[in-house]
């Protein structure tokens, strides 16, 4: 029911959570842990976080039995995400290929250098500071603490906050991610 309701949505904001795979390829062995988890080659989308402007940030654990398949229709809706580019490589690891990808970090950078980060550019355009404790925790634990999904919602919400902040007040054109 929820992916009924989220993909007649205008907008999507995406975010992903990602945990080293148990089983790497030997070129990832001698990694560490923090750069397995941001290779689509030796790491897997644990969560992946929806937001569409409404009451709730809806958090997929594809570790308890979310199949990343029923998400499909989600990624037939224009998206954004801070650092898309992150994003799409590990949905294209998936075979997934979003429609419209645009990217608040090359959006944000453009109007200031200096907010590239989630946390720099929610500073810069929201005043708001970001708690990003949990940025490199281990998204593998088989329960993940309500700190860690609470963690997890911010980014999306934030990300849509950020891309209405700077596509209304600064009349920018979506930056997409090809």
């Amino acid at each position: 029911m929820i992916v009924e309701r989220l993909r007649t949505a205008d907008l999507l904001a995406i975010d992903i959570e990602t945990m080293p795979k148990a089983i790497v390829p030997t070129e990832c062995s001698n990694w560490s842990l923090k750069l397995r988890a941001l290779n689509p080659k030796s790491a897997d989308i644990r969560l992946i976080q929806v937001y569409d402007g409404g009451d709730s940030v809806h958090v997929f654990d594809l570790k308890r039995g979310v199949i990343l398949n029923t998400l499909r229709p989600l990624f037939q809706r224009p998206l954004i995400a801070h650092n898309a580019a992150f994003e799409k490589q590990f949905l294209a690891h998936q075979g997934i290929h979003p429609i419209e990808l645009r990217c608040t970090m090359q959006m944000a950078k453009k109007i200031n250098p200096n907010a590239r980060s989630l946390e720099a550019a929610a500073q810069y355009f929201l005043g708001a500071r970001l708690n990003k404790s949990f940025q490199n925790a281990d998204w593998s634990v088989p329960e993940l603490s309500n700190a860690q999904i609470k963690y997890a919602a911010c980014d999306a919400w934030v990300c849509f906050l950020i891309y209405n902040k700077i596509s209304k007040r600064h009349s920018q054109t979506p930056t997409s991610v090809h």
